[in-house]
């Protein structure tokens, strides 16, 4: 976390907290920031520090014959949530994530 996300001499450095990540490139067996990287998928993270507040993740309409998967894990690689075509669908939505504190309202328009 402190390479991909604090320090920027990094060369594993991504970007910072709350900031989303994307690299569309291919992957090789020199990409060693993604400990097993698909070939043929793009990849996209980012590091949430909900501290403060939650934050929430919009997906756009994804056509039906695609599949798309957004991976929630924690500090530990434990997957607790997943958002896409085979947990939520591929219909548009927004989904709020919050800390385990957060005693505030969920705002109107989100979906879970």
């Amino acid at each position: 976390m402190y390479e991909f996300n604090i320090d920027k001499s990094s060369g594993q450095y991504k970007t910072a907290f709350n900031e989303i990540w994307n690299d569309a490139h291919v992957f090789t067996p020199k990409d060693t920031a993604i400990v097993t990287p698909n070939s043929d998928t793009p990849f996209s993270m980012v590091q949430m520090d909900l501290r403060v507040e939650p934050l929430v993740l919009c997906a756009p309409q994804v056509e039906k014959k695609r599949y798309y998967s957004v991976q929630l894990t924690d500090m530990y690689s434990f997957n607790y949530v997943y958002i896409g075509s085979r947990a939520t669908g591929n219909d548009p939505g927004c989904y709020m994530v919050a800390g385990p504190d957060f005693n505030g309202e969920t705002p109107p328009g989100i979906k879970k």
